[in-house]
């Protein structure tokens, strides 16, 4: 959804000088099954990996003094 290394990026400016803490939060599908309940479409997607959320921290790290720990 925003897992790119451009993504993280963006959102590193974004909260410039707004955010003292960003967490980052893999994917889950808890909520498929409202969807579904709603009748609304399921969207499907794969949750990243622990390395893949490994690498977007470092990234993270690498591009702004916030605190960024799990």
């Amino acid at each position: 959804i925003n897992d790119t290394e451009s993504d993280i990026r963006a959102i590193v400016d974004f909260v410039d000088g707004r955010a003292e803490r960003i967490e980052l939060l893999p994917y889950h599908s808890m909520g498929e099954n409202k969807y579904a309940a709603l009748g609304r479409p399921v969207q499907t997607f794969t949750a990243p990996s622990a390395e893949q959320m490994d690498k977007l921290r470092t990234i993270l790290k690498e591009a702004t003094p916030i605190d960024t720990e799990k």
